[in-house]
């Protein structure tokens, strides 16, 4: 076994104590969600399956510009981001779900695993204090 007796650096390598909600947390704007709440509106007009939709069929700029602070978290800051106060109690589970797809998106390529167990996009609605978070899970 290797050890190492340097300490390990960089944004990505923390402790509880030392972040700061600003460095990982994005609260959508007022914008972003009337976008969100707009493509919800087509969603429902033009059904499609999920995977055939892309960020680039819903006029979307202002939620274009949050995501790239995710990307920009993810890539340069902390390694990981809350995208907070979806509006999930405002649509189905298929309906988040697109909009969960279309997000991810506009951070990287999305991509639907299927192994040996069966891993879905799912909606799952969380009521702790008055947040709402659409997260991936299995099934």
């Amino acid at each position: 076994m290797i050890e190492m007796n340097m300490p390990i650096e960089g944004p990505s390598v923390w402790a509880r104590r030392d972040v700061r909600p600003e460095e990982y947390r994005i609260e959508l704007s007022a914008a972003c969600l009337d976008e969100i709440r707009r493509a919800v509106d087509e969603i429902r007009a033009f059904p499609l399956p999920t995977i055939l939709r892309g960020p680039d069929d819903f006029a979307m700029p202002a939620c274009r510009r949050e995501m790239a602070r995710v990307r920009d978290i993810l890539d340069r800051g902390r390694r990981f981001s809350i995208v907070d106060r979806l509006p999930v109690a405002e649509m189905d589970s298929e309906e988040a779900t697109t909009i969960y797809w279309l997000l991810s998106s506009m951070i990287s390529r999305p991509v639907r695993a299927e192994a040996r167990r069966h891993h879905d996009l799912r909606c799952s609605r969380h009521r702790a204090a008055g947040t709402a978070r659409i997260g991936y899970s299995s099934r």
